[in-house]
């Protein structure tokens, strides 16, 4: 595994059409995986797809490599169609500051995570982008927007995108903890959610659906934002896209293989994986290889730095 993330940002200054990186285990070997936007000069974009494979080869082996439409940086929904899931605050309700970008609430982190204060709602950043401490935070209820909590702090960095609202004190009966299928999301061990690859997520979206499971492939990947150029460092990596626009702040769960076919998780507290910030769309074309990678992806913040984060800003 690269360790040294000077290689990493070199790879990207010198081919600008590279948008992501990551490595999985392969045939019991580590593999390089990379990701090129296909847009653009055709020719352009192959020199430097071979330049990129005979500069890495040597060090890490032969990658392989995929022509991509792109990463999409920030996967929000400006409609209001179909995102209402009633007149409770709870997990995967629909969240915004202006209406202008809308979100998803990932969770609701309360006092069993911290000593005192207004249970947070958590989702990211660059939903409830240009906040300010005391801004108004908007929950959809009952197919309405209404304040219901105040901005409290957000990060968006090269590792992290996630922000917390503290949740208002006449709003305080209306939290419920539990998402639509009736399962609760464990915030309180986030050591035990540390990503492992091979384990296998889903997700509760902003109309109350439980997404398709995927399964970890890395949890080191480089993003690269198609529309800014940022990179984000040490993401984890799903193999396929569960997520779609306004699923942005969406926290996948651990599952085991007994409970992947069950419409309904009620009674299960769950534990938390990651927090969605970015979609990845890969083509059904391979240049080489053809594993399970072969498809799309959604890429997701880990969710024990942000609440190492989020206990170190409260203590």
């Amino acid at each position: 595994m690269i360790s040294n993330r000077g290689v990493i940002d070199n790879w990207f200054k010198t081919y600008p059409s590279l948008l992501y990186t990551f490595f999985i285990n392969k045939d019991d070997k580590e593999k390089l995986v990379a990701g090129f936007n296909r847009k653009g000069n055709k020719d352009e974009v192959e020199k430097q797809v071979q330049l990129f494979k005979k500069d890495v080869s040597k060090d890490f082996g032969e990658p392989d490599v995929y022509r991509i439409d792109g990463v999409r940086n920030i996967p929000l929904d400006r409609s209001f169609v179909n995102n209402e899931i009633g007149d409770k605050i709870r997990p995967a309700s629909s969240i915004t500051r202006n209406s202008s970008s809308r979100g998803t609430v990932g969770g609701i982190l309360n006092n069993y995570l911290f000593d005192d204060g207004n249970p947070f709602l958590l989702t990211c950043e660059h939903v409830l982008k240009n906040s300010k401490a005391g801004d108004k935070i908007r929950v959809r209820l009952n197919n309405q927007d209404e304040v219901v909590a105040k901005f409290y702090r957000g990060v968006n960095n090269e590792y992290l995108d996630f922000a917390i609202a503290e949740i208002d004190n006449e709003y305080l009966q209306k939290i419920a903890y539990t998402t639509k299928q009736g399962y609760r999301i464990n915030f309180n061990n986030p050591t035990a959610a540390n990503a492992v690859a091979q384990q296998k997520v889903r997700f509760t979206d902003r109309n109350g659906n439980l997404s398709p499971a995927a399964t970890i492939v890395s949890t080191e990947g480089t993003i690269k934002m198609t529309t800014t150029g940022k990179l984000y460092y040490n993401q984890i990596v799903l193999s396929k896209k569960i997520s779609y626009p306004g699923d942005s702040g969406a926290v996948p769960i651990l599952i085991d293989e007994n409970s992947l076919g069950q419409d309904n998780l009620g009674m299960f507290e769950l534990e938390a994986m990651g927090l969605i910030f970015a979609e990845g769309y890969l083509e059904d074309e391979v240049q080489e290889g053809g594993n399970d990678l072969n498809g799309e992806h959604t890429f997701m913040n880990p969710i024990s730095v942000i609440i190492d984060e989020i206990k170190k800003e409260l203590e």
